[in-house]
């Protein structure tokens, strides 16, 4: 495992290579010819841009908001108007900023790449505000419980024949997200949250919820360093999988482009009552990067490191993975996203059962269809597939699946 760590880290390096450059909605619209402004050194406007610029850049956001307001009274260009809305959201000032962001979101001309960015903004305006929104899916899983794709294991030395049972079928199911958010001080320093997912399938024994609430810290005196408490837990066909509070601390390293790239670092107790070995002092470390690489597409990466401290040696782990998402117009109207992943695992000590350290690779790749100016009952569309494997020396812990899926989310 020493070698996956060393790979690990030398990923984390390339991402923060490749990720760590700053940029600006102005670059974004570098080549966009009705908001580009002129460029020459002597010309007023651009001195001001740039003036402006540097003190978003610096901090002090109100003289930004001045300099920008004035400019975009007199240029009306979308790529003033960007950059006064990050000022103002940086400044904490969400309604004018979200009403900004809006005019150019809801512009068709705007490109796909710049409607993406903006779509993080306004998600985060919305949370700071104060927000209700319900999205839902429908879902066709060919392994709704990821059972595995083992015919024959052996356990405590005796080889066994395993069957699938006869109701894991491809199922149907309707999968609801729900998000909320309220603001508990004026600044939106101090934000409660929930976040709820209940997927609903065909038969109802493999139905599951997920709930998630929490608080989020963001103090102005601090705007590197954001935290989460919280508290998620698990529920299958009626039962608790599983509890577990959490902290996160999170760590933005240039908060005018906190989209950009983030780091974040969570510990929590995972409480497994009805596998009590499971149980654990959990410890996350994740690198989150996004970045446009030409005038339309964006892609996303995340680096991500774990580690299980459990109560028994033979479920304590070391882990890591990483993943990619890109994003790419088809036409004025629709995108696409292409994904994949690759986690590792390599497992402490000797399973008591299969008489063997556990190591898994797992696997997801899949594509999705999204509109960002389409919408569907109120909701924007999105329509796609996942397959996910997972393999291991260990075959009873070996299973695949394909999902389909259908979803109209709110903005």
């Amino acid at each position: 495992m020493k070698r996956g760590r060393q790979s690990l880290s030398l990923a984390c390096l390339a991402l923060l290579a490749v990720f760590g450059v700053s940029d600006t909605f102005s670059k974004q619209y570098a080549e966009d010819t009705q908001a580009t402004l002129a460029f020459a050194s002597e010309d007023p406007y651009q001195v001001l841009f740039l003036i402006g610029l540097a003190q978003a850049e610096k901090g002090d956001y109100t003289s930004a908001i001045s300099i920008f307001r004035s400019l975009f009274r007199s240029t009306r260009t979308r790529r003033v108007q960007l950059e006064l809305a990050r000022a103002l959201f940086l400044d904490r000032q969400y309604k004018e900023s979200k009403r900004l962001f809006l005019e150019v979101f809801e512009n068709p001309n705007v490109p796909l790449s710049v409607r993406e960015n903006i779509k993080l903004y306004l998600d985060e305006a919305d949370a700071a505000l104060g927000q209700l929104k319900f999205s839902f899916e429908i879902v066709a899983d060919s392994n709704p419980a990821g059972f595995t794709d083992a015919r024959k294991v052996t356990i405590a030395g005796q080889t066994l024949r395993i069957e699938d049972p006869p109701e894991n079928d491809t199922v149907l199911g309707i999968k609801y997200d729900l998000a909320a958010t309220k603001a508990l001080t004026e600044d939106a320093s101090i934000t409660s949250y929930l976040k709820a997912t209940f997927v609903d399938y065909e038969g109802g024994q493999f139905d599951r919820w997920r709930t998630d609430l929490g608080l989020s810290l963001a103090p102005r005196s601090t705007p590197r360093f954001r935290a989460r408490m919280g508290y998620e837990q698990a529920v299958f066909d009626g039962s608790q999988l599983y509890a577990f509070p959490y902290a996160t601390l999170i760590f933005i390293p240039d908060p005018l482009n906190q989209f950009r790239l983030n780091t974040e670092l969570q510990y929590g107790q995972l409480d497994v009552k009805t596998a009590d070995y499971l149980s654990a002092h959990r410890f996350i470390g994740n690198v989150n990067a996004k970045r446009q690489f030409s005038r339309d597409s964006w892609v996303a990466a995340n680096v991500f490191v774990e580690h299980d401290d459990a109560k028994e040696d033979a479920y304590s782990y070391w882990g890591g993975g990483i993943g990619a998402e890109l994003s790419i117009p088809m036409n004025d109207y629709w995108g696409a996203k292409l994904f994949g992943s690759l986690a590792l695992r390599d497992y402490e000590d000797h399973d008591p059962l299969f008489g063997s350290s556990r190591r898994d690779q797992a696997y997801t790749a899949g594509i999705s269809f999204f509109s960002r100016l389409m919408e569907i009952l109120g909701r924007e569309p999105e329509i796609g597939f996942r397959y996910e494997k997972r393999d291991s020396n260990q075959a009873f812990f070996e299973f695949d699946r394909v999902e389909l899926i259908f979803r109209l989310s709110e903005r």
